[in-house]
């Protein structure tokens, strides 16, 4: 929640873009992305209101589309990680990503510090 907070509020320093979906006057979802290179957004936060069937798929498509229409370099939406969620593993998967990336993690070990 803080994260999502901290977008909200820096939303233009931060250079993001994003999306909101709208039903009868009520935010349903919204989508906020940025790029990552010339040719990939990461997508940072996609939500949707669990009560409302298919706002995730919506707002999902509707970005994608706003993606292309205004940014005709990017080839690539980064969806993030998946979190190990299984669900949100095979949700993620259903849109047959061009490809995977593994993450890995790296610290700097400081002087006297003993792993």
């Amino acid at each position: 929640q803080v994260a999502l907070d901290r977008a909200f509020d820096q939303f233009i320093p931060l250079e993001l873009d994003g999306m909101v979906l709208i039903v009868d006057e009520k935010i349903v979802a919204f989508s906020m992305a940025s790029h990552l290179s010339t040719d990939t957004m990461d997508v940072h936060f996609e939500k949707g209101a669990p009560d409302v069937a298919g706002a995730y798929v919506a707002i999902n498509c509707a970005f994608a589309r706003y993606v292309r229409e205004n940014y005709p370099a990017v080839r690539f939406l980064n969806r993030e990680e998946d979190m190990g969620i299984e669900g949100l593993r095979r949700a993620k998967q259903s849109y047959r990503p061009h490809h995977m990336i593994r993450k890995c993690w790296a610290c700097l070990l400081e002087d006297g510090y003993d792993y």
